[in-house]
């Protein structure tokens, strides 16, 4: 999820609203990034400080989208410790699939 927290005052520390936008990040075959909005209820957060946490749709429409979207390229293309943590989540994932695969008895199977 990122979060963008606006002031009142600018000369202030504390903030006055938060808006929380829920989000995956993944990493496909291709090596391309990818990024989708979701719904609050499909993240482990239920509330943030100061704010809400919003739904797809709500972020969709949100005037703050396109600032969010810009967050998570850079995200992607500079912090690369996060891109390769994505990709070896990819990577693990296709493994499972593919030991699962591998441990089937065709025998067992009923057509």
């Amino acid at each position: 999820m990122i979060g963008i927290c606006e002031w009142e005052n600018p000369e202030s520390e504390e903030y006055t609203k938060a808006t929380g936008f829920p989000m995956v990040l993944w990493v496909d075959e291709n090596q391309q990034a990818n990024v989708s909005l979701l719904d609050k209820n499909e993240v482990p957060w239920e509330n943030i400080l100061k704010g809400e946490i919003l739904d797809r749709e709500e972020a969709l429409n949100h005037p703050y989208k396109e600032e969010i979207f810009h967050i998570t390229d850079h995200i992607f293309w500079e912090d690369k410790e996060i891109f390769y943590f994505l990709k070896t989540k990819l990577k693990e994932t296709e493994n499972t699939i593919l030991n699962f695969i591998k441990n089937i008895k065709i025998d067992s199977l009923k057509y």
